[in-house]
């Protein structure tokens, strides 16, 4: 159901959109109750973003209706320097779609490359085609199912990427399910031997130390991108925990600088935001299926 309005709002810090400290009209073009969720779709200043709810306007993905190749979040991004530890990767899952403007960016910067497109709800897929010019392929097909429920599944198929994206977000948080140990354990028995996993957080609030410490206790030592006035984290681990040097990522960083540049993503803005600081209390609790206290 579609219904046109203008209401004024201000998008929170998931929406990598300067705040100017004052609240400009937006245009609402879609709306729709799917099974799971409200589904928003509204225009501000040649931004079109797609948020989950009326009462909280933090958006879940946006893109600019005047370059649509750049990447308006941060934490998109940011996930994008999994490159910088494995440059070419040829199999590739993306759980979670929102608009799809990670997945058409990653599409596009490994064009040879299979991804896989994990959803639960066949509605963001929809609103993703229509709105975000998203377009499943040959090499990216997309499949509506909850992300563990995927994950399990290729991991009994002896299924294995190089790349794993964790990207799943409802209207608050990362679905709880997806947020435990056991799953991370999931996730890294279908992670090839070299594979890396990129998965985006927040670095506030009170899941910072038990999603690290839980984190650390699958992948051991990991990179941890942070931005935090904007509230924004990726973690990049790899299934051997054995991180490549700075040096390294330098090398890889400067061979993948023109293709990534063309989506807006800095070598000198992103390289330095690689960091293996433990900065989170090492004694709190692990998450896990029968403990999650949010």
């Amino acid at each position: 159901m579609v219904k046109i309005t203008t209401i004024v709002t201000v998008s929170l810090c998931l929406l990598l959109v300067a705040f100017s400290g004052t609240a400009k009209a937006e245009t609402i073009i879609y709306t729709e109750r799917s099974l799971y969720r409200n589904i928003i779709v509204s225009e501000n200043n040649n931004t079109r973003c797609i948020r989950f709810s009326r009462s909280n306007s933090t958006q879940q993905s946006c893109f600019s209706l005047k370059d649509p190749d750049s990447i308006l979040f941060e934490c998109n991004r940011m996930m994008l320097g999994a490159l910088y530890l494995h440059p070419n990767p040829r199999r590739i899952l993306m759980i979670g779609l929102g608009g799809g403007t990670l997945a058409s960016a990653v599409a596009r910067i490994l064009p040879e490359a299979e991804i896989d497109v994990v959803e639960i709800d066949p509605a963001i897929v929809r609103v993703a085609k229509e709105y975000f010019n998203f377009q499943p392929s040959p090499k990216v097909r997309v499949t509506v199912k909850d992300g563990r429920v995927f994950v399990k599944r290729a991991a009994s198929n002896k299924e294995k990427y190089d790349l794993i994206l964790l990207d799943a977000f409802g209207e608050v948080y990362i679905p709880t399910h997806m947020m435990t140990r056991q799953f991370l354990v999931e996730v890294k028995q279908i992670l090839a031997a070299d594979g890396v996993l990129a998965a985006n957080t927040y670095c506030v609030g009170g899941r910072y130390d038990n999603e690290s410490v839980t984190y650390e206790s699958v992948y051991g030592t990991f990179f941890n991108l942070k931005k935090y006035w904007k509230n924004t984290r990726v973690i990049i681990a790899k299934h051997d925990g054995l991180l490549p040097s700075r040096e390294v990522l330098a090398k890889n960083a400067k061979a993948l600088e023109k293709k990534l540049l063309q989506f807006g993503v800095e070598t000198s803005w992103l390289l330095p935001l690689f960091s293996t600081e433990q900065d989170w209390d090492a004694s709190a609790r692990l998450l896990t299926d029968l403990y999650v206290p949010f």
